[in-house]
């Protein structure tokens, strides 16, 4: 385990290391250890492929969670590192990128909009909210918006709250790059919808369903996209406080027959495809916009794929049984039926 510190970091000793098994019907913690004067720690237990086991560890209250531990006997995770840091309510934290997806109208007109936001924490502290009243993060959205509901990013759902034309998160915003997705519905009967922008972002893109749509404000064209069949119009730019950004939308008394997207995490895969195939565009090759489920399985394949005849046969079932779960969990969340993150 270490703790970041400045640009480097420095071992974290005598710090509560837990081991926790998630099950489809049972998860809890099954042991727990301190680190030595090295911050290095170890575990022994019953690999199980039907499972997954993460870590935790508490430091200057805080619990930070690691990635899957992989569970192959012949090939233990040595290399698993805990990342921590002391906390700070004033630290910045920037937005990198923010990604408006607006759909066209249901049948009584409304417009569903997903967005994906990513924060980049820059610093060696973990951000926190200054009492019990403030957020980590806040940013407006548009006047009169309903329907509000958290997505599936890397904060829980109930971390997040929407009040007063505006979204906020209540989570510790660790050091590094983390997504908040959530996605509402445009007031009906609304031809012009401006979005706020309240601090500086480096890369906004705003994708519209709707073709007869424009966009009044700093954001500039950019090349329209067909993805499944969908088409979206996007532009793009840099913004910073105050700048205009509006929708306006064509009259239109007849009622539209193609119906909303169902689901903002299907909605949020289809973006993240979108902007993985624009290569040379202004998104910064760092932002990872792909469901969670979609970077596990990119991760497996890049570690495993052909390389049937160059591994244990054990470890080669374990990929093919875990890709297969990812698979059908993934197929779970395109359906609407939700599934693990």
């Amino acid at each position: 385990m270490i703790q970041v510190r400045g640009s480097d970091s420095i071992p974290a000793p005598r710090t509560n290391v837990v081991l926790h098994r998630i099950g489809r019907d049972v998860q809890g913690p099954i042991d727990s250890t301190i680190t030595d004067s090295r911050g290095a720690f170890g575990f022994r237990f019953k690999a199980d492929t039907s499972v997954i086991f993460l870590l935790s560890a508490r430091f200057a209250g805080i619990e930070y969670f690691s990635p899957p531990v992989h569970t192959d006997p012949a090939l233990p995770d040595t290399a698993m590192v805990l990342v921590v840091s002391d906390t700070s309510s004033s630290v910045p934290v920037a937005t990198g990128s923010r990604h408006v997806v607006v759909s066209r109208p249901s049948q009584s007109g409304g417009r569903a909009v997903l967005e994906i936001v990513v924060l980049e924490n820059r610093t060696d502290r973990t951000r926190v909210a200054g009492d019990s009243l403030a957020s980590s993060w806040s940013a407006p959205t548009p006047k009169g918006a309903v329907g509000f509901q958290p997505g599936n990013g890397d904060f829980s759902p109930e971390a997040m709250r929407f009040a007063h034309d505006s979204v906020a998160l209540d989570a510790p915003i660790a050091p590094g790059e983390k997504r908040v997705i959530f996605s509402y519905l445009l007031p009906t009967g609304e031809n012009r919808v401006s979005f706020p922008i309240s601090d500086s972002i480096e890369v906004l893109n705003l994708l519209v369903e709707e073709s007869t749509a424009d966009m009044h404000g700093v954001l500039t064209p950019a090349d329209t996209e067909r993805i499944e069949g969908r088409v979206f119009r996007r532009w793009t730019g840099a913004v910073v406080p105050g700048s205009k950004v509006e929708l306006v939308f064509a009259s239109n008394k007849a009622q539209w027959l193609l119906p909303v997207l169902v689901g903002f995490v299907g909605t949020a895969f289809l973006v993240g495809f979108l902007i993985l195939r624009q290569r040379g565009a202004p998104t910064p090759a760092r932002v990872s916009l792909t469901d969670p489920l979609v970077d596990s399985l990119a991760r497996l394949d890049a570690r495993y794929a052909g390389r049937e005849n160059d591994v244990p046969a054990e470890e080669w079932a374990t990929y093919v049984a875990e890709r297969a779960r990812l698979k059908r969990e993934l197929e779970a969340h395109l359906a609407g039926g939700g599934g693990s993150t």
